[in-house]
Formats: structure tokens, C-alpha cells, sequence
């Protein structure tokens, strides 16, 4: 409550301090709390809710920690939310604004074209520059071949 009193704030008098952008990211699939891993809906809620405040790394892997010992061993679609929530924070980190994964291509936009990290993807031999935005050409499928696919590029980026 308080980190959304201090953007509004921040908003009104027309300062960036505090102000984050969000990254987009379209992978063709998700991660989720399953209902049988997290039987109770409001439960459920909460905890996505929460996920979705963290800041830092060591958030998320506190949270994670804290899932497995409420609930257990997460199944793979809980810790696939897990790592694409851990991708989002540090693709913000990287300055990184969209990415977006098909079948034949990753493509990467940046809040700020020209920046360090921008610069560092740019470079690699499998890049090219498109209307603002960097497209790998590298095959995936959907799940955890793209997310790791997606990580070495955010990697590279300087931001894991």
C-alpha cells in the first residue's frame, strides 16, 4: 500500500524517483498455483497478489521457499511462475520493456534503445535490429526450452 501511496505521490508532482515501468513479456505460456497445490482460492489470490509487489530476488526466492514449506514440492507450473517472475524483475533491471517468444524468434524492446544493455544484445551474431527492437532468431518450444532461451538473452544483457 504504501510503495502505490508513494508512486501516486511522485506522480502528482511530476518526479520519476519512484516511478517503474513494467515489463511485457509473451512467452505462449504461463506459470499458475495450481488448485491442487494451493487448494484454497483466496489463499490462491493472495499469494499471486503478493508475487506480483516483489522488488528483489531475494523476495521471490523467499517466497518460493515459503511456498515448498506450506505446501510442499511445487509442481513444474508453480515453479515455472517462480522463474518468470524472477525473468520479469530482472528484465525491468535490464531496461528491458517487452519481450516477446514464438516458434522462430525472440524479440527484446527497451524502455531506452542505445542503452548499455541494449548495446550488449545488439552485438550478438544471431540479432538483428527491427523498428526499435532486437530479434533473435533462435527455435523454441513453449515451457521451460523458451524460458531458458529468454534467460540467456536477459543474462547477456547484464541483468541475471
Amino acid at each position: 500500500m504504501q510503495r502505490l501511496l508513494a508512486r501516486a505521490v511522485d506522480k502528482v508532482r511530476g518526479s520519476n524517483a519512484g516511478s517503474t515501468f513494467e515489463t511485457e513479456i509473451e512467452l505462449q505460456f504461463s506459470g499458475t498455483l495450481a488448485f491442487d497445490y494451493v487448494p484454497e482460492p483466496v489463499v490462491r489470490l493472495n499469494l499471486y497478489s503478493r508475487l506480483q509487489r516483489f522488488e528483489t530476488l531475494a523476495e521471490i526466492d523467499a517466497f518460493a521457499e515459503e511456498l515448498e514449506d506450506r505446501f510442499g514440492k511445487p509442481p513444474p507450473e508453480t515453479t515455472m511462475l517462480i522463474d518468470l517472475a524472477r525473468l520479469k524483475l530482472a528484465a525491468v533491471n535490464a531496461g528491458i520493456s517487452k519481450i516477446g517468444a514464438g516458434p522462430v524468434a525472440i524479440a527484446i524492446e527497451f524502455a531506452t534503445p542505445g542503452s548499455t544493455s541494449y548495446g550488449r544484445l545488439a552485438r550478438r551474431p544471431d540479432c538483428v535490429r527491427r523498428q526499435g527492437r532486437l530479434i533473435f532468431k533462435i527455435a523454441t518450444q513453449p515451457g521451460p526450452q523458451r524460458l531458458a532461451a529468454v534467460q540467456e538473452l536477459v543474462l547477456d544483457a547484464g541483468a541475471l
